[in-house]
């Protein structure tokens, strides 16, 4: 049961309404009864009944310019929907861009995150059963809507299955004077209904097997008719193809033997005109190669080759230039010049040990001569330090010293004089060596300039003895040239001709046989398309036939399954139920009428009407009068509710006040005695303070300028 109805900035009203399962809503226009009845179904559905179902579409209701809000508290379970409203602007053009969203809030979670997720809780809680808020969309639903949405009602219960439905197409369908009279038809007949009871699929129940073969069926006869229509276009074009068609396939096999015949006789004369072709052609090369041998021959005959005799006697004067190469005595020359070398070396190294001995004799010599002086410098005091006196005679060191440096010096003007014998030695050895290596310069100058002649005369006559050979070359393939030529003339013109026919002839022969297959070709061609297009004419009538005789089976089953079939039978069959639960619901409430549907009208068009009967006279539901209307209506949503029998069963009336007291009185009593059937019954009007027992009269008014509502309740 719904305990409280939440809305915020919904038509100015925001407020949490309290129902207690029997209420009663009054209050003047404009203080916000159907805007509770609005909230009510906005809460169950997600949109207002009889308004769009976007989010913008029920935004519309809101009286802020952000956010409203709607919601049910139900026993244990509390929703909210949030509409909201978001402007953003585009940064460059600065224009405004405006979307709508609902967020959908609930307590207690069983940790649903998403919306979807959260809707899907909603439904399980309280169901989605649109009707029973707007029942004036099932009143604007055409005749066949109404029988399927009451056919929809009564499916749960019916005693149709599968195997009902197979019996039933069976026996209404295929009787004995079809498969008499028409045999391929009732094979045909009887194929549709098994594939159509095939595509009933085992898991479904009633209503949506029946709904997925119906389906089906209407698929497969789109599918039919197309072909069926392009089949009947074939069927008129090939047989007005027919109608033109020079020829037909009389003589069809005749005339393929023939024209194979032709063929290999023109093949034949092809083949002999490609032989003889190449042996005139191997004939006239054979001509122009006897041709060309014979300029050859004769233009190398003409062609005399220089003479040798100006050749070899330049190689005779050239080998009377050869000079004797003379022998050389370089080498002897080089080997003394080499000898005096080592000699001077060896005087210049003896002179450097006498100029070494000398210096070591020097250095000697004036250390003695610097002692002898640091004595006579120092005579009377020490040599060490001046200051020091000292008596030692040092007279016969002296005498020694003297005698000494005298020996150094002899010694060492020996040394210089041999020093300077050896270095005059080795300077005249060096202008005797330097005379030596002139001596073999020159020798080796006059050998190489007697080979260099030589060779200078060598490489001519080598140059001379090429041309020889050249020439001696050039007689020698002249002449092998000449030999093979001679040959292959003799055998060319010795071999024998092939006969050739004339070409000339097996020309003609093969344009009369080509004339001749191309008209037998054309023949034959009409034939084969004579042949082909009737062929073709026959699967194409078959082809129609097959797809005419699905059509009609298809048509006869889609018919048989619809509302003046099975689900015509389905309908009528639950139809006396709901009609005698309606009438008990109009007797709760006063009315004895009658209640009556019609589903087929006087012409036998499908309809479907309802309404009751007032002194024997049918009177349609458009025809009641609108407080009638209301007390039909009551009856008739009560009994689709408990058909329907959603989580939540809620039966909301708004404008209650058309009904006159009498009639009102009695709803109200007959609702009384119908509660039990329903969670929450509410009814709003422009009434009067009322009171009734065990019912909540909720009476609203507007009490301040600023729009605020007021409510009281008794």
């Amino acid at each position: 049961m719904i305990k409280e109805i939440i809305m915020k900035n919904v038509k100015g009203t925001t407020t949490n309404q309290q129902l207690t399962g029997k209420d009663i809503i009054i209050g003047p226009n404009g203080v916000g009864k159907s805007t509770r009845i609005q909230v009510l179904g906005a809460a169950l559905l997600g949109y207002v009944p009889g308004h769009g179902k976007a989010p913008g579409e029920t935004f519309k209701h809101s009286s802020d310019q952000d956010v409203m809000t709607v919601g049910l508290s139900v026993n244990d379970f509390t929703f909210e929907r949030n509409f909201e409203r978001n402007v953003t602007r585009n940064k460059t053009t600065g224009k405004e861009d405006i979307k709508y969203s609902e967020k959908v809030s609930l307590s207690p979670s069983k940790g649903e995150r998403t919306n979807t997720q959260k809707k899907s809780r909603i439904e399980q809680e309280v169901g989605s059963f649109p009707v029973m808020l707007d029942f004036n969309e099932f009143l604007g639903l055409s005749d066949s809507k109404r029988r399927d949405f009451i056919y929809g009602l009564s499916s749960a219960g019916s005693t149709w299955t599968k195997e009902k439905l197979d019996r039933h197409l069976n026996d209404s369908l295929l009787s004995m004077e079809i498969e008499v009279n028409n045999p391929d038809y009732y094979e045909t007949l009887t194929e549709s209904i098994n594939e159509a009871i095939n595509n009933f699929p085992n898991n479904y129940d009633f209503s949506d097997g029946l709904t997925a073969v119906i389906d089906w069926v209407d698929g497969q006869l789109s599918y039919y008719k197309k072909q069926k229509d392009d089949s009947e276009g074939a069927v008129r074009a090939f047989a007005e193809m027919k109608n033109k068609l020079n020829d037909t396939d009389r003589g069809l096999k005749q005339n393929k033997e023939e024209l194979t015949q032709l063929r290999n006789k023109l093949m034949a004369v092809k083949e002999q005109y490609a032989r003889d072709f190449e042996k005139k052609k191997a004939f006239d090369r054979k001509n122009e190669r006897i041709t060309e041998l014979q300029q050859s021959i004769e233009s190398l005959k003409n062609n005399q080759i220089e003479g040798t005799e100006q050749i070899e006697k330049q190689i005779t004067e050239l080998n009377q230039q050869v000079k004797e190469v003379p022998e050389s005595k370089s080498a002897s020359y080089e080997a003394k010049a080499t000898e005096l070398e080592n000699q001077k070396q060896q005087n210049m190294n003896e002179a450097w040990t006498a100029k070494g001995k000398t210096q070591e004799l020097a250095a000697k010599k004036a250390s003695i001569e610097q002692t002898l002086n640091t004595i006579n410098e120092n005579k009377g005091v020490c040599v060490i330090q001046a200051q020091i006196a000292c008596n030692k005679d040092f007279s016969k060191y002296l005498e020694h010293a003297q005698a000494k440096v005298d020996s150094l010096a002899a010694s060492i003007k020996e040394f210089i004089e041999i020093g300077n014998e050896k270095i005059k030695l080795a300077e005249n050895l060096g202008k005797l060596v330097k005379e030596w290596r002139q001596k073999a310069q020159q020798d080796n100058n006059n050998f190489r300039e007697v080979v260099n002649h030589n060779q200078q005369i060598t490489n001519k006559i080598s140059l001379l003895k090429e041309q020889l050979n050249l020439i001696q070359k050039k007689k020698e393939q002249q002449a092998s040239k000449l030999q093979d030529l001679n040959s292959e003339l003799e055998k060319l013109q010795n071999e024998s001709n092939e006969p050739i026919a004339p070409l000339d002839i097996l020309e003609r022969q093969q344009e009369a046989l080509a004339k001749q297959i191309e008209e037998l070709e054309t023949k034959v061609t009409e034939q084969e398309k004579a042949k082909n297009q009737l062929a073709t004419l026959k699967q194409s009538m078959l082809n129609y036939k097959k797809a005419e005789m699905k059509v009609n089976a298809f048509n006869s089953i889609k018919k048989e399954l619809g509302a003046k079939g099975v689900q015509g039978l389905i309908v009528k069959e639950q139809l006396d139920p709901i009609k005698k639960d309606i009438e008990e619901n109009l007797r709760a409430m006063g009315v004895e009428h009658e209640v009556f549907f019609q589903t087929t009208s006087d012409t036998g068009q499908e309809v479907f009407q309802f309404g009751w009967v007032n002194t024997g006279e049918q009177r349609n539901f458009d025809s009641l009068s609108t407080g009638q209307q209301i007390i039909f209506l009551i009856g008739f949503m009560i009994t689709i509710l408990e058909r329907a029998n959603p989580p939540l069963k809620v039966l909301a009336i708004d404008n209650i006040e058309n009904l006159d007291p009498k009639n009102f009185y009695n709803v109200v009593k007959g609702l009384d005695q119908l509660s039990h059937k329903v969670d929450n019954i509410i009814l709003a009007g422009v009434l009067s303070p009322i009171s009734f027992d065990g019912w909540k009269v909720w009476q609203l008014e507007q009490t301040n300028e600023a729009g605020e509502m007021h409510e009281s309740a008794s």
